[in-house]
């Protein structure tokens, strides 16, 4: 049965392993919707001024058009990254630049700053897995050496930090709402300081917004969501090839149809012609009028289980072996002494894992970064959002502990 696979986890491609067997990103319940009015925790999605497109790498293309950087002009990411957060800056023209990251993926200031030129006009930092990055000290030299500060806010729609609100910090934030919300596309660009209305964006076409409402749909139907109504789901499903043929044969535009972005089919690839395309209707509306109380609560909480399981047995040592309360975690990123092979052992028993850097840019080599290089090889995550039964996260729980088992005495 399909999941929702995330672009970070492009290791699921390889034919050896079987599907898995838990979502690995939220899918569509029953749970889902139903927003409660009263509760105010702090999000992206709340910024003043905010466009929805279709990814989290077409907002970033976006903020660097937006700011008028270009060819020639150098750009300062993070050593540990995805490629989808690369492209975009060589698509605009412009060089990446690539800064260290220290242990628990702290940004290096000293060295970042240290490689700022004439060239360089903005510096990306990430929160990675929904942990924040103190960007005070950052925020305070690129406004003094006039650079422009992106905040990549892929993993952490939800979260504040030191009474500030992950997102309104830096000059532009991007999101990713399909790692948060049971929707089949979507991205963010925000800020809280630059009005984006004079950002065109082309609505999508309607062969695209009746795929975005199938495989929302489908990707639930198939992980055995909607219990009451769960025989019309899965009919539905079902026939959603033969419907799908049927749109195609009455617009003509089969290759336009059967067209998607990237990132919303699990891609890394970065497609010029999604840039500047608003996200479909059904993924907004989901996100509209999901319980965003419902999404805090529940990944806290299903991150502290797998504290509460897993701290303290050897072979593991989490990357954050704490949740501040202000945190909303994107997964549980776990370092493993024997990554690899407890890797194996665990997608071959189809247990859901990303791999966020996996791949790394070729410039990323120990003398520019090895705790990136480490954290590439040897760390894991695991899903915790809102949308995991009980029983699936407590299989993953146990199928970690019997990989460790299984894999006692192998080094990589």
């Amino acid at each position: 049965m399909p999941s929702n696979i995330s672009a970070e986890d492009r290791s699921i491609e390889q034919p050896d392993f079987p599907e898995s067997l838990a979502p690995i990103a939220p899918i569509l319940s029953s749970h889902t919707l139903g927003k409660d009015n009263h509760y105010n925790f702090p999000t992206l999605l709340d910024i003043k001024y905010k466009i929805d497109i279709t990814s989290g790498r077409a907002a970033i293309a976006l903020a660097l058009i937006h700011s008028k950087i270009g060819a020639g002009d150098e750009v300062l990411a993070p050593a540990f990254h995805c490629e989808s957060m690369i492209e975009p800056i060589r698509h605009v023209g412009a060089h990446p630049i690539f800064y260290p990251i220290r242990s628990e993926t702290r940004i290096d200031l000293e060295k970042c700053t240290s490689l700022i030129t004439s060239e360089t006009k903005a510096i990306i930092v990430t929160h990675y897995f929904g942990f924040p990055q103190d960007l005070k000290a950052i925020q305070a030299y690129c406004k003094v050496n006039n650079l422009v500060l992106i905040e990549d806010c892929a993993h952490s729609i939800f979260g504040s930090y030191q009474g500030n609100t992950l997102g309104s910090i830096g000059d532009y934030a991007i999101a990713s709402t399909m790692k948060f919300f049971p929707v089949y596309d979507g991205g963010i660009l925000a800020s809280s300081k630059h009005h984006l209305d004079d950002i065109e964006l082309t609505p999508c076409s309607l062969g695209f917004e009746i795929k975005s409402f199938l495989t929302i749909i489908e990707r639930s139907a198939r992980m055995g969501r909607f219990s009451l109504m769960g025989k019309m789901i899965v009919l539905l499903a079902n026939a959603k090839d033969k419907l799908w043929q049927a749109i195609k044969r009455t617009f003509l535009q089969a290759e336009i149809l059967s067209s998607a972005p990237p990132a919303a089919d699990g891609g890394f690839s970065f497609d010029v012609k999604w840039i500047d395309t608003k996200a479909s209707r059904s993924s907004l509306a989901v996100v509209s009028h999901t319980n965003r109380q419902r999404v805090v609560e529940l990944r806290q909480a299903n991150y502290q289980h797998y504290l509460n399981e897993l701290v303290g047995i050897k072979g593991l040592h989490f990357l954050h072996p704490t949740l501040p309360k202000m945190v909303v975690p994107l997964v549980v990123p776990i370092l493993f002494d024997n990554a690899s092979h407890v890797f194996n052992v665990l997608k071959s028993n189809g247990v859901p894992i990303w791999r966020f850097g996996e791949f790394l840019d070729s410039q990323i080599t120990s003398d520019v970064c090895p705790r990136s290089l480490e954290y590439s090889a040897n760390l894991l995550q695991f899903p915790c959002h809102q949308e995991l039964k009980n029983g699936e996260l407590s299989w993953i729980i146990d199928q970690i502990k019997s990989a460790l088992e299984l894999t006692k005495g192998y080094t990589d």
